[in-house]
C-alpha cells in the first residue's frame, strides 16, 4: 500500500505541492500566532511580577493546604523623630522574597536570627552611614535588639497593592525586614497566595476568598494594571486563528471543487478496478497525512521567522517557556487544522463515490446543467452568465471569501485606531494614591485609610529643578471640609452645599457638633495652594483688600462662571472654619478646626494664572496650611519635563521622583512616556495581526480562486478547444475566465462597503470617517492587484496550451 501511495503522490506532483503550500501557510500562521502570543504574554507576566509581585492576593488567615502561599509578619512601627517618617518593621519567610520578586541592590537576605535587610529609601532616612556588616540597635515592642545589616532592598513597597483601609504597621508591608527566626511574636501575620489560571479566573477566585476585603485584599496592581492586556492578547490571537482556519477551509473547498480533472478520473479508475469505497478513502487519508507531515516540517523555519516578525512589530519583547499548556494548545490547533483538511478531502471523495465509474472517467458530472443556463444575445456575455450561474454555491463562497478578506483587514485597522485613541496628555509623570476607604461623620468625609501625602517640601524642591517645566499639584485636602455659618445662608448657597453631601443622605443632618456656632460642611471642593507673594498678587489683580496683615490666615473662593451663586450669597460671611475629623485605631473620633478670614469671592477667572475654574475653588497659602497641620502635602502630581532633558537628566529625575513616592504605600505611579508606549502596544498588536491575517488569507484566496478558475478551464477544455478552432483569441478566452473573478470581486467589495457603513454607523468613532476609508480601500485595492496578477498568470498558462493539447486525452 505504501508503494501505491508513493506512486499516487508522485503522479500528482503539482497539485500535492500546492496542497502542501496551503497546509504550510495555514500551519505557519496558526502556530506562529500561538507562539508569539504565548511569548508576549510570558513577557508581560514576568515584567508584571517583577513590578508588582507574583502573589494574587493577601489573606488575613492561613489558607488551606491546597493553595500555594507564603507568610510575612508585622512587628512594630519605627517613627523618625525629626521627619515623622514611619517605617514598618517585620519579617518574611524565604519564599516571600521569591514570590515578591524582591531585588537586592547589595548583600544577602537574612539568614541568622539577628540579620536584617532594609529598603533603600528607608535606609537612607534611618541611617545613611549604616553599612552592610554593621550592627545597630532597634527597639521593638519596648525591647532593644542588636541587628546586623546584611542587605539593601530595591524600593518595592510603594508599588505593591494594599488594602482599602491601609495603615502603616497594621496591614501594610515591612520596610525593615528581620529574620523570622528572631523569635519576636508578630502583631499580625499575613499570607500572600498564588492562584493558577487565567486573569479572569484568578480575579473571581480572589473575590471569593477575600469577600469584600473582610478576609484579605487582592493584588489589584498586578491584576488590573500589570496584566491588563494579558487576556486581550489571548482573545485577539484566538479570533485571528479562527478567521484563518475558516477562510482556509473555504479556500480549500473552492480548490477541491475544480482543482484537477484527472483526480476525478483517478477515482473512476479505482472504482473501475473494483476498489471498495473504504479502500479509496484509506488511500487518500494516508496521502493527506503524509502531506500534512511534510508541511509541518516545511513550516518549522517559517514559524520561527514569522513569530519573530510578529513580536518585533508589536510588543518588541517576548519570553518563551515551553510549558505543557503551550504544547497542549499547539497540539489542539494542529489537530483541528488537520481535521479540517481531512474532512474536506473525505467529503470530496464521498461526493465522487456517488457517481459511476464512467461518469467519473468522462468528468461529465462536473459539466453544467443546461436547464439552469441563462442566455443572452451576445456570445461573451451569454457564456460568462453560464460560467457564473451554473454553480450558485460557488458564487456565494467566492464572494464571501473575498468579502471576509477585505473586512478582516479593515476591522483590524479600525480596532487599532480606536484602541490607540488620541493621546492629549502632555505630562511625563502622574502620581496619585491608588484608593482609599472612608465613611461620613457629621456630614464630613472621614478617612479610614492612612493616606500619606506626597511631601510638601520635597515636591517644591523638585519643582525648582531646571529639567522640570511644570508640576500640577493637587493638595491633600480630601478629608477637609469648609464650614459655613448656617444662619443667614441663602437658599441657593444652601442647595449648592447640600449637593456636595452623600447622594443617599437626602438632607443635611442636624446632629453636628462644633466648638462655636452652627455650621454646614461643604465637601468636594477644589483647593489650590499658592505662596504668600502669589496670594498678594491675586489680591492686587482683582483689586480687593486683605482683611488682616497676616494674610496667610486668609482664603479666597473662586466660583465657576456658570455657578448658581454669586458674591451676594456670601455677604454675611466674615470667618470660615476648616474642619477635619480623624478616627483612631480604637474607633474614637477627633474633630479639629481652623478659623480663616474670607478675603474675597471671585468669579472672573479668564485671565487667572492657574487653570480656568470649572468648580468651586479655595485658594490658600500653602506654607500656612502645612504648618497649621491641616495637611501634610499633596494628593496627586502631574509632572512635565523640559523638552531639552537628556536621557541622563531623566534618570536623575526618576530618582528624585521615586524619593517622593517611595515612602507612600499603595501608590499609583505612572511614567506616562512608558505608559503611552504600553498603551499603544495592544493597538499595534491588533493592527499587525490584521495585516498579517490579510496577507496570509490573500495568498490562500489567490491560489484557491486561481485553482477554481483554472480547474473550470480544464474541465471544459474540449469546449475551449472548439472556441479556439473557431477563431476565438486566447486573450478573449482569458478575459472571459478573468471576468468571472471580477464579478466575485465586485460583489465582495460591495459587501465589505456595506459592512464599513454599518460599523461606522454604530460606532462612536474618535476620528473623521475619511480617516477610516483608507483602511477599507487598502483591502479593496490589494485584492484588486491580486486579481490582476492572477489574470496575468492565467494568461501565461493558457498561452502555453495548444488546441491539440486541449483535446488530447490524458492516460
Amino acid at each position: 500500500m505504501i508503494k501505491l501511495v508513493k506512486q499516487l503522490l508522485l503522479s500528482k506532483k503539482k497539485w500535492n505541492i500546492i496542497l502542501c503550500l496551503f497546509m504550510s501557510i495555514s500551519i505557519t500562521a496558526i502556530v506562529s500566532l500561538s507562539m508569539s502570543s504565548e511569548g508576549i504574554k510570558n513577557h508581560l507576566l514576568e515584567r508584571s511580577y517583577d513590578e508588582y509581585g507574583e502573589y494574587s492576593a493577601v489573606l488575613y488567615e492561613k489558607p488551606n493546604d491546597d493553595i500555594n502561599y507564603t507568610t510575612y509578619g508585622l512587628l512594630d512601627v519605627m517613627v523618625d523623630d525629626n521627619t515623622g517618617l514611619k517605617a514598618t518593621i517585620g519579617w518574611m519567610d524565604s519564599d516571600m522574597y521569591e514570590i515578591g520578586r524582591l531585588n537586592l541592590k547589595e548583600g544577602n537576605i537574612p539568614k541568622e536570627k539577628n540579620d536584617i535587610v532594609v529598603e533603600e529609601f528607608y535606609l537612607s532616612n534611618v541611617d545613611p552611614s549604616w553599612e552592610i556588616g554593621q550592627t545597630k540597635t532597634f527597639q521593638i515592642h519596648g525591647e532593644e535588639y542588636p541587628l546586623t545589616l546584611t542587605g539593601v532592598l530595591e524600593n518595592y513597597s510603594y508599588r505593591w497593592s494594599g488594602p482599602a483601609d491601609l495603615s502603616k504597621g497594621v496591614n501594610d508591608f515591612p520596610n525593615i525586614i528581620l529574620s523570622n527566626n528572631l523569635g519576636i511574636e508578630a502583631s499580625k501575620e499575613f499570607y500572600p497566595i498564588i492562584l493558577d489560571g487565567s486573569v479572569r479566573k484568578v480575579k473571581k477566585q480572589t473575590i471569593d476568598l477575600i469577600t469584600d476585603n473582610s478576609f484579605g485584599f487582592s493584588n489589584s496592581n498586578l491584576l488590573d494594571y500589570g496584566l491588563m492586556d494579558y487576556g486581550t492578547i489571548s482573545f485577539i490571537t484566538t479570533v485571528f486563528q479562527i478567521i484563518i482556519l475558516c477562510l482556509t477551509a473555504f479556500c480549500l473547498i473552492l480548490s477541491f471543487t475544480y482543482y484537477k480533472a484527472s483526480f476525478n478520473q483517478q477515482i473512476g479508475v479505482y472504482k473501475a478496478l473494483g476498489f471498495p469505497g473504504k479502500s479509496i478513502v484509506k488511500l487518500e487519508i494516508t496521502q493527506i497525512g503524509i502531506l500534512f507531515a511534510i508541511s509541518m516540517l516545511v513550516s518549522i523555519p517559517l514559524i520561527y521567522i514569522t513569530t519573530g516578525i510578529i513580536v518585533r512589530n508589536t510588543y518588541g519583547l517576548a519570553s518563551y517557556d515551553i510549558s505543557w499548556n503551550l504544547i497542549l494548545g499547539l497540539v489542539i490547533w494542529l489537530t483541528v487544522l488537520f481535521s479540517v483538511f481531512l474532512t474536506i478531502m473525505i467529503q470530496r471523495i464521498k461526493v465522487m463515490l456517488n457517481y459511476s465509474a464512467l461518469s467519473l472517467l468522462k468528468g461529465s458530472f462536473l459539466h453544467e446543467n443546461q436547464s439552469r443556463t441563462l442566455y443572452h444575445s451576445n456570445f461573451y456575455i451569454n457564456y460568462l452568465i453560464r460560467q457564473v450561474a451554473i454553480f450558485p454555491k460557488q458564487i456565494l463562497l467566492n464572494t464571501l471569501v473575498i468579502a471576509l478578506c477585505i473586512i478582516s483587514l479593515f476591522y483590524a485597522l479600525f480596532l487599532e485606531k480606536e484602541s490607540a485613541g488620541i493621546w492629549d496628555v502632555t505630562h511625563d509623570y502622574y502620581i496619585s494614591h491608588a484608593g482609599y476607604s472612608h465613611e461620613y461623620k457629621n456630614d464630613q468625609l472621614v478617612l479610614l485609610t492612612e493616606l500619606i501625602p506626597f511631601n510638601y517640601e520635597k515636591v517644591n524642591q523638585l519643582e525648582k529643578n531646571n529639567h522640570i517645566e511644570s508640576i500640577y499639584k493637587e493638595p491633600f485636602m480630601l478629608d477637609v471640609a469648609l464650614l459655613f455659618p448656617e444662619q443667614g445662608m441663602s437658599t441657593d448657597l444652601h442647595e449648592l452645599i447640600k449637593s456636595s453631601h452623600e447622594e443617599d443622605s437626602g438632607k443635611i443632618t442636624a446632629d453636628r457638633n462644633y466648638s462655636t456656632g452652627n455650621y454646614i460642611p461643604w465637601n468636594e471642593l477644589n483647593y489650590v495652594w499658592v505662596t504668600a507673594e502669589e496670594y498678594n498678587h491675586i489680591a492686587q489683580k482683582f483689586n480687593f483688600e486683605l482683611r488682616q496683615s497676616n494674610h496667610q490666615e486668609g482664603l479666597m473662593i473662586f466660583l465657576p462662571q456658570n455657578s448658581t451663586v454669586n458674591e451676594k450669597d456670601f455677604h454675611y460671611v466674615d470667618s470660615i472654619m476648616l474642619s477635619k475629623i480623624i478616627k483612631d485605631n480604637n474607633g474614637k473620633y477627633e474633630q479639629k478646626e481652623w478659623e480663616y478670614k474670607l478675603d474675597a469671592i471671585i468669579n472672573k477667572t479668564d485671565e487667572l494664572f492657574f487653570d480656568k475654574v470649572s468648580q468651586t475653588t479655595i485658594v490658600m497659602v500653602g506654607n500656612h496650611t502645612i504648618n497649621s497641620g491641616i495637611s501634610g502635602g499633596y494628593k496627586s502630581l502631574s509632572i512635565k519635563l523640559d523638552d531639552s532633558s537628556t536621557t541622563e537628566d531623566i534618570k536623575i529625575m526618576n530618582k528624585e521622583v521615586l524619593d517622593i513616592v517611595a515612602p507612600v504605600p499603595n501608590v499609583l505611579y505612572q511614567d506616562l512616556n512608558a505608559f503611552r508606549i504600553e498603551d499603544t502596544n495592544i493597538a499595534r498588536y491588533v493592527g499587525f495581526m490584521g495585516m498579517l491575517n490579510f496577507l496570509i488569507v490573500s495568498i490562500l484566496v489567490f491560489f484557491s480562486i486561481f485553482l477554481m478558475i483554472y480547474g473550470k478551464f480544464l474541465v471544459n477544455k474540449e469546449r475551449w478547444a472548439i472556441f479556439l478552432a473557431n477563431g476565438m483569441s486566447k486573450k478573449k478566452m482569458n478575459l472571459l475566465l478573468s471576468s468571472e473573478v471580477f464579478i466575485y470581486y465586485l460583489a465582495g467589495s460591495i459587501i465589505s462597503i456595506i459592512f464599513f457603513i454599518f460599523i461606522i454607523g454604530i460606532s462612536d468613532t474618535q476620528l473623521p470617517i475619511s480617516y477610516y476609508l483608507s483602511d477599507l480601500f487598502t483591502g479593496i485595492v490589494s485584492i484588486f492587484i491580486l486579481i490582476i496578477v492572477m489574470s496575468l498568470l492565467m494568461f501565461l498558462k493558457i498561452e502555453s496550451k495548444s488546441i491539440l493539447s486541449l483535446i488530447r486525452l490524458e492516460e
